[in-house]
């Protein structure tokens, strides 16, 4: 299903629904497209014409609400709208933890198999320069999503979730990539070396390994697409999270290895560190959480491989897979191909050195 792009005549059908909390439907309209790239979800910030119990401007996210059950897919069953209608019905997150806050959800619609989410609109929480201080505050607080058990909530959820097997779709891919950078390496200018490339291809030989190990490592309640442009502070300065579409149960030290991947891609900035000390520096402070939260040695050993099997699977897969693909775009201009082949090339360093702690 291709995404929904909302109109302002769609918006304003939609809000008349909501007449008692809007001001006058008939006077909002969309005034900035906030989707992400390769979302299938379609993200609005609505200006509703004047104050309103929602506020002056919500947020409008529409997301497909058909099944995902295909080979690949993040979950099995109901599609990421489902699962982020699920995040805000049941309160699960201020449940498990008082230290990380998430948008308001003022209403839920339907529409053309799709499912529209009115969200608080926390853009000004959201706008904020990632530091080595920031980053360290973030780590600590997703720790304590992770740890405890699910508490019994209304409506009751299966929140089950294959995150750690979801991305090895891209494998063939990936393989197929790598062979022809490696084929016209002698042709191209590359900030990707031969053994670069050559490494990656034996990380993917593994792919079937690292998600058998994965999904036998101790479980908590991931918010499973962790990076910084997903995160902010609120006001009373907690951890503010945005986009739950991929929450669900996972391998405890998942969130913060998706941080680590896309932390420097985002702009996130490692001060005087480097990339190495970085993130070592994150993760002793996110193990150091868990062991305040009460996790026992056990856990935090179980989350250091974790870290390190992400690094040497999901991370790679999608470099390799779709990112190595877009490097070898030329439409996309030599300075963004050389930005996307030097994330590759970090992903895989990074990879290498998990390979040496994995043993």
């Amino acid at each position: 299903m291709s995404p929904i792009r909302p109109t302002d005549e769609m918006i304003r059908k939609l809000l008349d629904g909501h007449r008692h909390e809007v001001v006058s439907p008939s006077t909002a309209h969309v005034v900035a497209d906030l989707s992400p790239g390769l979302s299938d979800a379609s993200i609005v910030r609505v200006d509703l014409g004047g104050p309103s119990s929602w506020g002056r401007f919500v947020i409008a996210k529409i997301a497909s609400a058909q099944s995902d059950e295909v080979p690949g897919a993040f979950r099995r069953g109901p599609l990421g709208a489902h699962r982020e209608v699920d995040v805000y019905r049941t309160g699960v997150v201020s449940a498990l933890t008082k230290k990380i806050v998430t948008p308001t959800l003022h209403a839920i619609d339907y529409i053309d198999q799709a499912v529209c989410l009115w969200l608080e609109d926390v853009g000004s929480c959201l706008d904020v320069t990632w530091e080595v201080t920031r980053a360290v505050r973030a780590a600590e607080s997703i720790s304590q999503l992770h740890q405890g058990d699910l508490p019994s909530l209304e409506p009751k959820v299966d929140w089950r979730s294959n995150e750690f097997d979801a991305f090895r779709h891209h494998v063939p891919l990936a393989r197929e990539q790598v062979l022809a950078a490696l084929d016209d390496h002698g042709d191209h200018r590359s900030v990707l070396s031969v053994e670069a490339l050559r490494c990656g291809l034996g990380l993917l030989d593994n792919a079937a390994s690292y998600a058998g190990e994965l999904a036998a490592a101790p479980t908590g309640f991931n918010h499973g697409d962790f990076h910084i442009d997903n995160a902010g502070w609120s006001g009373d300065g907690r951890l503010l999270l945005i986009d739950w579409a991929q929450a669900g149960t996972g391998p405890i030290g998942g969130d913060i290895a998706t941080f680590l991947s896309n932390y420097r891609a985002r702009g996130g900035s490692t001060g005087s560190l480097t990339r190495g000390q970085f993130d070592t520096l994150i993760i002793d402070s996110y193990c150091r959480a868990l062991s305040d939260g009460g996790a026992d040695d056990t856990v935090i050993r179980a989350a250091r491989r974790v870290i390190d099997l992400w690094a040497v699977s999901w991370a790679v897969q999608v470099r390799l897979g779709p990112g190595l693909a877009a490097a070898r775009r030329e439409d996309l201009g030599s300075s963004i191909r050389t930005g996307i082949e030097s994330d590759i090339a970090e992903g895989i360093e990074r990879a290498q050195n998990a390979v040496e702690r994995l043993g």
